[in-house]
């Protein structure tokens, strides 16, 4: 049984933390910690980490959360807990860039109106990873009996991912944030391993 001083476990509870302090500081959590568009009167780089710990209501945290235990928690037990928090920081952080980057220029107009919150970069870096350290562990997505390995799995999400980046711009979901944080979670792995990239 793991232990709870894992950083995961940490994660977990820090997030949950946040999101029920949240209705108590509400003005705090939208203009200070929230990410804001580069340019906005409210953007400090400070948000490019905090808002990876903000989330917009009970289904978005909930989910989140338990993808963050299910695919952190095994890494973590072979990398650590350092490497592991440094992919989560990274990741969420390029997932905040890129998502501001290719924002920027669509909402000039109304900069300071947008902001994202939420986890979701963050733990795409995570799931990334976990496709590279264990692609042929079988995933079983919204509880199907058959088995799908993690490699084939994880990458097939995230072309569609990118695809829907690319074409669907008006939606409530930051897919190029999810774009980001794959990105920055493959170079972290290329970080940390060289190039031993695909293993088992």
């Amino acid at each position: 049984m793991p232990k709870f001083n894992l950083t995961t476990h940490k994660l977990v509870f820090f997030n949950s933390l946040i999101f029920l302090l949240t209705p108590f500081i509400p003005e705090v959590i939208r203009d200070l910690l929230s990410l804001h568009l580069f340019g906005s009167d409210f953007f400090i780089s400070l948000q490019l980490v905090s808002y990876q710990f903000l989330h917009n209501n009970l289904q978005h945290i909930l989910f989140n959360m338990l993808l963050l235990y299910v695919f952190a928690i095994e890494i973590e037990a072979i990398i650590g807990a350092r490497k592991l928090l440094a992919i989560y920081i990274v990741s969420g952080v390029a997932g905040g860039i890129l998502h501001n980057l290719t924002l920027y220029n669509d909402f000039i107009a109304n900069i300071n109106d947008f902001r994202l919150v939420g986890a979701s970069g963050s733990i795409w870096g995570i799931m990334i990873c976990y496709a590279l350290y264990f692609p042929g562990t079988k995933l079983h997505p919204f509880f199907s009996p058959i088995g799908i390995k993690a490699g084939w799995f994880i990458f097939s999400f995230f072309i569609i991912e990118f695809i829907l980046a690319l074409f669907v711009k008006e939606s409530q979901t930051a897919y190029f944030a999810h774009v980001g944080g794959a990105i920055g979670g493959l170079l972290m792995f290329l970080y940390y391993n060289g190039i031993k990239i695909w293993r088992n």
